[in-house]
């Protein structure tokens, strides 16, 4: 009858532990698909920040030629040339294409600053799981350690018998 109990309580806390560990594996599974994750954020981050330094320094030069066609045009007015209205509309042409420039760099920002938001989510649930991971493992170990004591104490009360 007690080897029964022994048998019980043994197979009992062997269950318990295997769900543990089971449980665990889990949760490295979800830590390592996590890390993938932000490695691919990560990367989009960093190309959407090339492609804005793109965007701003292809802004830049067309500020600079939105600059000098206004200066051109300022200098055929004041010497009164009849090709203002051709350069009219190329400095129309000109700021439309800035405009448009300016807008996409926008909302460009605002993909990056959705990234980074989600990065940061990524980050506090990476050191969530770490440390639900850390305190299940003390938790587990300090229970191994009692059953361990348990099963010692019933073996040597089983060998007084």
């Amino acid at each position: 009858m007690q080897g029964l109990d022994r048998d019980g309580i043994v197979d009992q806390w062997g269950h318990r532990i295997a769900d543990y560990e089971t449980r665990s594996k889990k949760m490295r599974k979800e830590e390592t698909l996590i890390q993938k994750r932000e490695k691919l954020f990560e990367q989009d981050t960093s190309d959407v920040l090339e492609y804005v330094k793109w965007i701003s320094a292809d802004l830049s030069m067309l500020r600079d030629r939105s600059r000098i066609a206004e200066k051109i045009i300022s200098d055929l007015k004041r010497s009164g040339e009849q090709s203002v209205d051709s350069l009219m509309s190329t400095l129309a042409h000109h700021k439309h294409s800035q405009e448009h420039l300016d807008r996409e760099i926008d909302s460009i920002r605002a993909v990056i600053n959705a990234k980074e938001h989600e990065v940061n989510i990524r980050e506090g649930d990476i050191t969530n799981l770490k440390r639900l991971i850390e305190l299940e493992t003390n938790e587990k170990q300090i229970e191994i350690r009692r059953i361990k004591t348990e099963i010692d104490e019933q073996n040597k009360v089983i060998e007084n018998q």
